[in-house]
């Protein structure tokens, strides 16, 4: 098993919590910078979006202060019509904030998290003012894929049901492990517990 001594106390006393009667065969917390990496991939579509809606959010903001309504604003002058648009224009701005805040998110959940792996479960613990905690029965996983960097670290996707989409392809649902110091021990002790199931 991974030793616990590079976890925090609160984590290590929220596994043993989580565990009583169960073995863990290992434990370590994900990497945030790595876990972060893939927060990234959202600012896709975050920067044209925040491109298209933070002009019109400063223009409205400009006719608040110097009463110039914009002349893109539908239904003329008047506090109702950019209230209005201050509002929906206001939303979209504050939906493209939080895309661009989402690396940042992942990687203070990151550090906020511990994964463990017993010889029942597969338990992901977040802790902090209140302590969440998913897992998954070892016995559902069907297939384990494993994508590993060259010091070691990686990703484990846990495959636990298959079905299909709107076009009838076969769609998996997955839980991804991110950031995973030693991944393959990780895998090992997975597959130590685990028969294996068909595809």
């Amino acid at each position: 098993m991974n030793s616990m001594r590079d976890i925090p106390p609160e984590a290590v006393a929220a596994i043993k919590a989580e565990t009583p009667d169960e073995i863990v065969r290992w434990a370590a917390r994900p990497n945030p910078g790595r876990a972060c990496r893939t927060g990234f991939g959202i600012y896709v579509f975050a920067i044209p979006w925040c491109a298209l809606t933070f002009p019109l959010f400063g223009d409205l903001m400009m006719s608040v202060f110097y009463g110039q309504t914009p002349q893109w604003v539908v239904g003329g002058r008047g506090h109702g019509p950019v209230g209005a648009s201050l509002i929906i224009v206001g939303t979209f701005a504050a939906i493209g904030v939080a895309m661009l805040a989402a690396p940042a998110w992942v990687y203070w959940n990151a550090r906020r998290t511990v994964y463990a792996i017993t010889n029942r479960r597969v338990i992901t613990i977040v802790t902090g003012h209140t302590t969440k905690v998913t897992s998954i029965p070892i016995d559902r996983i069907h297939k384990i894929e494993r994508s590993e960097r060259d010091d070691g670290s990686g990703t484990l996707n846990l495959v636990t049901n298959y079905g299909k989409d709107n076009e009838g392809s076969r769609v998996e649902d997955a839980t991804k492990l991110i950031g995973v110091p030693n991944v393959r021990a990780a895998e090992r002790a997975l597959d130590a517990r685990r028969t294996p199931r068909p595809v």
